[in-house]
């Protein structure tokens, strides 16, 4: 049985946490699967062990890169068997190395997806571009939150697509609505 594996990626406090659990409490995602949820890194929210159980979600914290191992990942599957993997992956991390990593055979990574902070995006792009590259060079989908009346989205794209042109982008607005453009 193949157990789809889903990478979020972002620096820390750019909403990956709210997303997954937001994502898990989505019925139109959550059929009663068993997850098997790494977090990489500790953010502003947590993760409330007793309700992740009711929507059947094992937690496991992972703390160095290091640990990312064949053996590791086997060794998961093997004691949680899962049907499908969700990843909190460290925002100082590099994707590339990761991807690099052999996973256990079931395993498919179905998809990646970057959250971002408009509001920090040109900090980040003008201080750390080569950490920004890593983060966004390989997702498939890049939502940038916290934008307001204020958002240059014409920056963001224009700097999301010179470095992953296929990506598709969602702006998500303070109060949580969505929008493409």
């Amino acid at each position: 049985m193949e157990v789809p594996v889903y990478l979020f990626t972002g620096f820390l406090d750019s909403g990956k946490s709210t997303f997954i659990q937001d994502t898990l409490r989505d019925p139109q995602f959550h059929n009663q699967e068993k997850t098997l949820l790494l977090l990489c890194e500790e953010g502003e929210v947590s993760f409330d062990s007793s309700v992740m159980a009711d929507y059947h979600v094992d937690i496991v914290t992972v703390e160095k890169e290091s640990d990312l191992t064949y053996e590791f990942l086997c060794e998961l599957q093997r004691r949680y068997q899962p049907q499908r993997v969700m990843i909190e992956f460290n925002g100082m991390w590099k994707v590339t190395e990761f991807l690099e990593v052999e996973y256990p055979i079931e395993w498919i990574l179905v998809q990646i997806m970057t959250t971002i902070d408009a509001s920090t995006f040109a900090l980040y792009m003008n201080n750390m571009r080569s950490l920004v590259y890593e983060q966004v060079v390989h997702s498939e989908l890049i939502i940038f939150n916290r934008c307001d009346n204020s958002t240059k989205k014409s920056f963001l794209r224009g700097n999301v697509k010179a470095i992953n042109a296929n990506a598709q982008i969602i702006y998500e607005s303070v109060d949580g609505s969505i929008n493409q453009l």
